[in-house]
């Protein structure tokens, strides 16, 4: 805690009591709270404030090894209106921090080969398991719900194979790409009264990557096509930007059989219902009446 002393003495921040929160030190003075984090992403608060990008809390001082801002209290509101907004403020945030950077050929063709690999080996997975299933005598709970749900896993795949040589037709000869500040680590949590918080894994990336993210977070709970619409009428997104955030959304993870059988199966439920969601956002001919 000395080190902590010696910098707000250095700012004339007066503590009476501090608490731990995470990676974050909350301090109590006679008048405010403050927040002070290590400063790991300087580069990133600087971007964000030369665009002028202000959904984030103030920050007081940007010390080169420490940052501190200001104690903001969340305000409660229901968990779908929450994330409405973060997704609003996501996509301002992505508006404002957009650039195009220039790319060899061999950029896309490496994401194009390894999600090809990727896809054909869990293909190759998902074939042993079920082989495996099948000569049971006995099916154990997980085994019959991975059996039930089979198809499902193998038509995802499926789609993503054919999806991801569509792909990678229309970005092959591309020499450029849209990249924006991603936060990195998205959730309810890091979105307090209207303001991105934990910028710590953000880095300078595709778009998409936040929004898949928060697809695997909340895509099982909330509406989530109404979400992308609501994130594309702030910040458009581009077709192939869409071709590949759909093939994402639809591979299935590798599913891996271990733990207890109640584990197994609700982890299992919980990935094969967020297929079910995806195939309603990707595929929604199927899914009407």
């Amino acid at each position: 805690m000395i080190k902590y002393n010696e910098l707000l003495k250095k700012y004339g921040i007066k503590p009476i009591s501090y608490l731990k929160k995470g990676r974050s030190l909350i301090i109590n003075t006679k008048d405010k709270k403050y927040v002070l984090k290590e400063n790991e992403k300087k580069e990133i608060y600087d971007y964000l404030n030369n665009r002028k990008f202000k959904e984030i809390p103030k920050i007081l001082i940007l010390d080169k090894d420490y940052l501190i801002y200001e104690y903001i209290d969340d305000i409660k509101v229901p968990e779908e209106q929450k994330l409405e907004e973060l997704i609003k403020v996501v996509a301002t945030l992505h508006k404002k921090t957009a650039y195009y950077e220039k790319i060899e050929t061999a950029f896309n063709k490496e994401i194009y080969e390894d999600l090809k690999n990727n896809i054909e080996y869990l293909k190759s997975y998902y074939e042993d398991i079920i082989a495996l299933i099948d000569k049971k005598e006995f099916m154990s709970p997980s085994d019959y719900l991975f059996a039930r749900n089979y198809t499902v896993i193998i038509n995802s795949l499926k789609y993503a194979s054919l999806e991801i040589d569509k792909w990678y037709q229309k970005v092959k000869d591309s020499d450029n790409r849209k990249v924006v500040v991603l936060h990195g680590n998205l959730n309810l949590d890091h979105f307090i009264s209207g303001r991105l918080i934990s910028f710590r894994k953000s880095k300078f990336d595709s778009p998409i990557f936040d929004l898949l993210t928060l697809f695997r977070t909340y895509g099982n709970k909330y509406d989530f096509k109404n979400n992308l619409k609501l994130y594309a009428s702030i910040f458009p997104i581009e077709e192939e930007e869409t071709m590949l955030l759909n093939i994402l959304m639809m591979m299935p993870p590798k599913f891996e059989f271990k733990g207890t059988e109640y584990d197994m199966c609700e982890i299992l439920a919980e990935k094969i219902s967020l297929l079910h969601e995806a195939s309603k956002i990707v595929l929604p001919n199927q899914f009407e009446n």
